[in-house]
């Protein structure tokens, strides 16, 4: 394996739900990557925002926010990266299925609010956090340790007490509900650079702010085994509905012995 983990970041990920950051692309590719991977973004179709119904010819027009590696050579390449696959392999297993992309931008004073991404809530898996541009301390991805072991996501929190998105941007409240499962649990922010990135678990709570004076960028990479089926979600709040198109799999590693998903190949 020529990216090892070390025993210690084994442990990490199974007790905190994430390691890193690792060292990936250059200044000059992360320079170059950032404006034209937003301008994709901008102009595909911001599933699920807002929410809507599933219905067939959403993505007739424009494509799914997250499908970047169905269409970008340039993703499907850094997707491919053995710094990415092999760490991969070490905490999912050999067999590897990338069916998700997309760019994050945030402008000053942005914020998404702390959530476990629904798909993961669905069916199982790991995510990559790539820092293209203007990432600090300040405005890097928030992370709870051990939440992907927790009986309750904040979706679940937000439906049993009445609450909205807004209330789930206030770290202490979020820290609040985390505390009663684990008492010591904390927010952590990873230490990284532009072209640096960190693995985490999908259902793990995670949210984010930039509160300073620049767009910040980042890739989201988005793997599972092919014994899961992933498809398209179009809401946020479970119970998950999803759109009838299927996700644009695409097989990085080992094989497809379930024929779960269709498979596509790789953008030219």
């Amino acid at each position: 394996m020529d990216f090892a983990l070390s025993p210690a970041e084994l442990n990490q990920f199974k007790s905190d739900g994430w390691i890193g950051p690792f060292p990936l692309l250059e200044p000059e590719q992360t320079a170059r990557l950032g404006p034209e991977l937003r301008a994709w973004h901008e102009e595909s179709q911001h599933m699920p925002y807002p929410e809507v119904m599933p219905e067939s010819g959403h993505f007739t027009e424009r494509p799914w926010y997250q499908s970047l590696h169905a269409h970008d050579r340039r993703v499907y390449e850094i997707a491919a990266m053995p710094a990415i696959l092999d760490r991969i392999a070490q905490v999912m297993g050999e067999d590897i299925v990338l069916w998700g992309s997309s760019f994050f931008g945030q402008d000053q004073g942005e914020a998404i609010h702390w959530h476990a991404d629904l798909e993961y809530q669905c069916w199982d898996g790991v995510a990559v956090w790539i820092a293209l541009h203007d990432v600090a301390p300040e405005n890097v991805l928030k992370l709870m340790p051990g939440s992907h072991q927790f009986p309750k996501t904040p979706e679940n929190l937000m439906t049993e007490h009445d609450l909205f998105y807004e209330d789930f941007q206030d770290d202490e409240r979020v820290l609040a509900f985390a505390r009663q499962w684990k008492p010591d649990s904390r927010i952590e922010r990873p230490k990284m650079e532009n072209g640096e990135f960190f693995l985490f678990r999908g259902n793990m709570w995670h949210g984010s702010y930039n509160p300073l004076d620049c767009y910040r960028g980042a890739l989201n990479l988005r793997f599972s085994p092919p014994n899961q089926r992933v498809r398209i979600p179009v809401n946020v709040i479970p119970p998950a509905l999803f759109d009838p198109s299927p996700a644009p799999c695409l097989l990085m590693r080992g094989e497809d012995r379930f024929g779960l998903n269709p498979m596509i190949a790789p953008p030219l």
